[in-house]
């Protein structure tokens, strides 16, 4: 993942090799439970989350009935 300091910059990443190969760069990751995002945005993270916790919510809820 490459981080860029302002949007308006435009800066080539560097080409990163293992054995030869070229290594691909991935604009998010998840780390710990959370996505990291090559922006730094939480938004899908938060998205993420809202999602899970509303099927939750969902369940219990449903299910007491």
């Amino acid at each position: 993942m490459y981080y860029c300091a302002s949007k308006n910059n435009v800066i080539t990443r560097p080409n990163f090799q293992l054995c030869g190969a070229g290594l691909p760069y991935t604009d998010s990751y998840r780390y710990l439970g959370h996505i990291i995002s090559s922006d730094l945005s939480e938004n899908v993270d938060i998205i993420r989350q809202t999602r899970c916790h509303s099927i939750c919510y969902s369940k219990c809820h449903y299910s007491e009935i």
